[in-house]
């Protein structure tokens, strides 16, 4: 059970990691589609809103 365990921690980490990398490709192409940055901290907010309500598969 502890390497179960294991897995679905480094499963864990490795979404979470792989959401922030969609979240900065996200914004840097939004950024060039519009030509026009916002800052980054509403950037991110709007990019973790969004991917939040994405549906969710496991």
């Amino acid at each position: 059970m502890q390497a179960r365990a294991e897995i679905q921690r480094e499963k864990e980490t490795a979404l979470a990691q792989l959401r922030t990398e969609i979240a900065d490709l996200a914004i840097s192409a939004a950024a060039k589609i519009l030509k026009e940055n916002l800052d980054d901290a509403r950037n991110r907010k709007l990019v973790d809103e969004f991917i939040s309500d994405l549906p969710r598969k496991n």
